[in-house]
C-alpha cells in the first residue's frame, strides 16, 4: 500500500465534478538504444460518480514509439480494476483503490545518447448530468538514453518500431476488463460442456441396453 501526502486536485463545477488523482512512480527513465523502457502511473477518483480517462502521446522524440496500457478507461465507484494498488490519501481513514497505468516508452536503436523528454496527457471528463466537464493533466518524463547505437543511414530507413506487440497487449487488457467472460474462464466452460455431452451420450446408451 502506497502512503500518498499529495491531495489530489478537484475540478468543482455546478454540473458533474471531476475528482482526478494521479500519482507517477517515477519521472526519470533509464533506457538503452533499442530497448524499451516501462513507468507506471496511478489514477483514482474520489468522487462519487465514475468517468472516462483516456491517455495520448504529446511530446516524443522522432521514431520513438509511446503508448499507455490502457489508453482508455474507467475509474470511480462500480469500476473494477484489474491491475490496482491501495492508497492512504490524507483524511481518510480506509485505502482507496487506483488503477495502475503501464506507459511503454521504446527507443529505437539509432537514438544517440543523452538525455531527452517525451510527455502524455490524460483528459478525463464525462457523465451523466445536463452538461459534462473534463479535466487534462500532462505527464512529463525524463528518458536517459544509454549504450547509443552506431547505425547506418540505409539501416535507420530499415528499422521498424520494436513495440507493436504492446499495443495489442494494450488491447488485450482493456478486452478483459470490458469483457469479464475471460479466456480461462471460457476454457472452464468448455470442459464443463464436454462433461455435459460425454454424461448423456453414456446415459442413452445405457438406456438401449436395458431396452434390449
Amino acid at each position: 500500500m502506497i502512503l500518498v501526502f499529495l491531495a489530489p486536485a478537484i475540478f468543482s463545477a455546478t454540473a458533474n465534478a471531476i475528482s482526478l488523482g494521479t500519482y507517477p512512480k517515477s519521472d526519470t527513465v533509464f533506457v538503452s538504444a533499442g530497448s524499451y523502457a516501462t513507468v507506471d502511473i496511478l489514477f483514482w477518483n474520489t468522487g462519487t460518480e465514475k468517468y472516462s480517462v483516456e491517455i495520448e502521446p504529446r511530446r516524443q522524440p522522432e521514431r520513438w514509439y509511446v503508448v499507455a496500457v490502457p489508453k482508455k478507461f474507467e475509474i470511480g465507484p462500480g469500476v473494477e480494476y484489474i491491475q490496482k494498488e491501495d492508497l492512504l490519501l490524507p483524511g481518510q481513514s480506509a485505502p482507496i483503490a487506483a488503477r495502475v497505468v503501464r506507459v511503454v516508452i521504446s527507443v529505437p536503436l539509432s537514438a544517440r545518447a543523452g538525455e531527452y523528454e517525451v510527455a502524455l496527457q490524460a483528459l478525463a471528463g464525462g457523465g451523466d448530468g445536463v452538461m459534462s466537464v473534463s479535466q487534462a493533466r500532462v505527464f512529463s518524463f525524463q528518458v536517459h538514453v544509454e549504450n547509443s547505437g552506431d547505425v547506418s543511414s540505409s539501416e535507420q530507413e530499415a528499422e521498424k518500431p520494436i513495440m507493436t506487440d504492446f499495443e495489442e497487449m494494450g488491447q488485450g487488457i482493456i478486452a478483459r476488463e470490458e469483457v469479464p467472460f475471460t479466456q480461462e474462464n471460457s476454457g472452464n466452460s468448455r470442459i464443463f460442456f464436454i462433461i455435459i455431452i460425454t454424461v448423456l451420450i453414456l446415459g442413452a446408451s445405457w438406456r438401449i441396453m436395458v431396452s434390449k
